[in-house]
């Protein structure tokens, strides 16, 4: 459930920096976060609304804006440290992950984001993704060819994993993503349950996985041992280059539908993990574009964002929006 001083944020924001996701398709002061056990055990506390409004905080070594938005009505920030190392999608990275060298994608950097969003009394997602080298190529592909190679990927994923599980827990960090955008990945569903209650025995905080919107987020297995369903919102909404904030808002209401059906179907909040628009006329179509092509319209964007919010504003399924990226 959205408020209003969120919306207005996240259109003024939006306005300067918010360009979403891979190029196809593919804590502190408040209240306590209404979220679940390993899910299960807590249906009702499961689906409850979160109020998990905010922004997918870029990597940044400074951290001084997070008042800003505290003061604008923001909750939630995401932070999301990059994993490197793998080029062949079908092949477990050689000689494992490795963690970003930009201070803002670092550990000590994510450690000091965090410490400052408490402060500010913002809550805070640990998001982490994978960053696969190559031309086209696309963490959602990644899938290996042998047992063997699933049991080297998963170990070097957990390992990069390993240490932002450690730093969630030393600051105290209200969620955690364990995946975001792996469907190559989430058949292998007794991997996923392992590295997840292993998770769950460092990490007492709420535990999600962010799923593409293209197929993914209704194919995932273990939404039930999860606390929210995540979900990557780049949905295309419209055809025209031009569109009106109207015909914005009908693109949505398939979309919503679906998402609403996900949250009954398995008895879970859903939270947007990531949903953005370009600064261009045209958003509507392929909202996980994220290369400018056109001329800058900041009108159309925060178009696109009045329709966003507009659709959700009542919806008691959602437990929140995070805006990619601030």
């Amino acid at each position: 459930m959205l408020g209003r001083g969120f919306v207005a944020i996240a259109i003024t924001g939006a306005v300067f920096w918010a360009s979403g996701g891979d190029p196809r398709p593919p804590e502190p002061p408040g209240a306590d976060p209404a979220v679940g056990p390993p899910a299960e055990g807590r249906p009702a506390a499961a689906l409850a609304p979160l109020g998990a409004d905010g922004v997918c905080w870029v990597g940044s070594a400074d951290p001084s804006g997070l008042a800003t938005l505290a003061r604008s009505g923001v909750r939630w920030i995401s932070v999301s440290p990059f994993a490197y190392g793998q080029s062949d999608p079908h092949a477990p990275p050689e000689g494992g992950f490795r963690s970003s060298r930009f201070r803002g994608e670092s550990l000590e950097g994510i450690r000091s984001v965090v410490r400052t969003a408490h402060a500010e009394g913002l809550r805070v997602l640990v998001k982490p993704h994978i960053w696969l080298h190559g031309d086209g190529a696309w963490r959602g592909d990644i899938g290996m060819r042998t047992d063997a190679d699933w049991d080297s990927w998963f170990a070097a994923y957990e390992a990069f994993l390993s240490p932002f599980v450690e730093l969630a827990r030393e600051e105290s960090v209200a969620a955690f993503c364990i995946g975001c955008e792996l469907g190559g990945t989430v058949a292998r569903e007794k991997r996923w349950r392992a590295l997840l209650n292993r998770v769950r025995t460092r990490f007492d905080g709420a535990v999600t996985y962010a799923a593409n919107w293209h197929d993914e987020a209704e194919a995932v297995p273990f939404w039930d041992a999860l606390d929210w369903i995540g979900v990557q919102a780049y949905f295309p909404l419209t055809e025209s280059a031009t569109p009106t904030e109207s015909q914005l808002r009908a693109g949505w209401e398939p979309w919503k539908r679906t998402l609403a059906t996900l949250s009954r179907r398995h008895g879970r909040t859903v939270v947007l993990t990531e949903v953005g628009y370009r600064p261009e006329a045209d958003n509507g179509r392929e909202p996980w574009r994220w290369h400018l092509e056109g001329p800058l319209d900041p009108e159309a964007q925060a178009r696109a964002f009045r329709a966003l919010f507009a659709t959700f504003e009542d919806e008691p399924w959602l437990g929140g929006i995070h805006v990619w990226k601030w």
